[in-house]
């Protein structure tokens, strides 16, 4: 552990130095840089809240016009200090740098589990594995870092490609609630 970072593999030294200089969190997996979210972020994030996709497999959760995003973002970053066990971190990847995706994660009020989580990946990067990379290692997190000991979520059902992410991320279907299936993973 850094003094203001936590890094969980080590990979290129000058990045990793920058990283560690602006950022609380910072998880590396094979393609991946899961990173806290900041301001400069804003342009992707707009992007992402804004496809139609979003819009209809996440029915009124989150954001959606520039405006909405802008009053969002510092909401979302100030939570990380409010709350231990939030986070909310911008999906990068590690090979052009560019930000993929959004995964967040806090404690959850609904009784499912621990923690549950939300995210998004860019229409031009889906269906290549990103979403359940950074699921697998926010679940890694949750339960090594944050010593909690179940993690859940859920998709609008004929969101097939999150269920599968979801799945393929150790999840398990737990069943339908709410109009919602519903995936949960524990601490074995």
């Amino acid at each position: 552990m850094t003094s203001n970072g936590w890094i969980a593999k080590s990979g290129c030294a000058r990045r990793r130095a920058v990283l560690r200089s602006r950022l609380i969190a910072v998880i590396e997996t094979e393609r991946l840089l899961l990173r806290d979210l900041e301001l400069a972020d804003l342009e992707a994030l707009v992007r992402l809240w804004a496809d139609d996709d979003v819009a209809r497999f996440m029915d009124d959760f989150g954001p959606r016009s520039r405006d909405e995003v802008e009053a969002w973002v510092p909401e979302a970053i100030s939570a990380r200090h409010a709350e231990p066990n939030f986070r909310s971190w911008v999906i990068v990847s590690r090979g052009t740098g560019a930000v993929v995706g959004w995964i967040s994660f806090g404690p959850s009020s609904r009784g499912v589990g621990d923690i549950d989580f939300a995210y998004i990946v860019d229409g031009d990067h889906r269906g290549l594995g990103y979403a359940a990379e950074a699921l697998r290692a926010s679940v890694q997190y949750c339960f090594n870092e944050l010593g909690v000991t179940s993690f859940w979520g859920e998709c609008h059902p004929d969101n097939a490609a999150s269920a599968a992410a979801m799945l393929s991320a150790g999840l398990q279907f737990i069943g339908t609630v709410d109009g919602q299936d519903r995936y949960r993973v524990a601490r074995s």
